[in-house]
């Protein structure tokens, strides 16, 4: 009775084994690579998209903190014009000595104590450019950033930016409607509406 196997036998099988495993692996890798190129466009409007909404919502949630006269014609908290929006407040939160401490939480906008904590955020919509923009002067002074697009150019583009304020309830509701360059049926809508809790008149 034979015991063990010869050492062709052996060669033979571990070929075919070598041979089976880099199929596998293969084919993995190369299903694995189709999956994340059809998917990853999709996953980075996502991101783009759920990005672009928190920092427009968080502008606007802070909307009108520490403005005493709210009803003054540069100090409203919110004013939209055809494709544009300004936001105004202080921001509670900023840090201004880096201790990880927020520094502007009792402070009042347009105070020449602190101007550091005011802040003036404009967001407009650029048809020529099919983005969307925001700017901000970081101490209300007129002094503001230069226009930063919200989304990737190479990735989005913006056809339309409106918004709409109710004055009674102060909530702001905006709408940006894109879409995917170099891919067919990848229009999209996104729409929220925050209620300006700090915006009292």
């Amino acid at each position: 009775m034979r015991k063990g196997f010869t050492l062709i036998e052996f060669l033979i099988g571990t070929s075919i084994g070598i041979v089976i495993i880099g199929a596998l692996v293969s084919f993995f890798f190369y299903g694995h690579t189709i999956v994340l190129n059809k998917s990853s466009p999709e996953k980075r409007k996502m991101i783009f998209v759920f990005q672009v909404m928190e920092i427009i919502n968080s502008d606007l949630r802070k909307a009108g903190y520490g403005i005493k006269n709210q009803t003054m014609d540069n100090q409203t908290p919110v004013v939209t014009e055809l494709k544009k929006i300004t936001v105004r407040y202080v921001d509670y939160e900023k840090d201004l000595n880096g201790d990880g401490i927020p520094d502007c939480e009792n402070e009042t906008f347009k105070d020449d104590k602190k101007k550091k904590c005011d802040y003036v955020v404009v967001y407009e919509f650029k048809k020529n450019k099919n983005n969307l923009y925001r700017r901000v002067d970081r101490e209300a002074d007129g002094n503001f950033t230069e226009p930063m697009p919200m989304f990737d150019e190479n990735i989005i583009e913006i056809d339309n930016f409106t918004v709409k304020i109710d004055n009674s309830t102060h909530i702001v509701k905006y709408v940006i409607k894109g879409r995917m360059k170099g891919r067919e049926s990848s229009n999209f809508t996104i729409e929220d509406a925050i209620i300006c809790r700090n915006w009292h008149y």
